[in-house]
């Protein structure tokens, strides 16, 4: 799904949600996303991981 959020109208919206609703492809692939977010260590590797790339750029 592609929304061009300058031209938008309610209508799109609407469709582009119940498109992410109702196919179940999204499902499967949401559940694929938060499966390899999780192997690769949540939310607190990933927090730790910014840190660790700001500190290296900025003293």
């Amino acid at each position: 799904i592609s929304l061009n959020v300058t031209e938008l109208t309610a209508e799109q919206l609407s469709m582009a949600v119940q498109t992410v609703l109702e196919d179940p492809g999204y499902l499967t692939a949401i559940r694929n996303i938060n499966d390899s977010f999780r192997s690769a260590g949540g939310y607190p590797k990933a927090v730790e991981e910014i840190f660790a790339f700001k500190n290296s750029f900025i003293s």
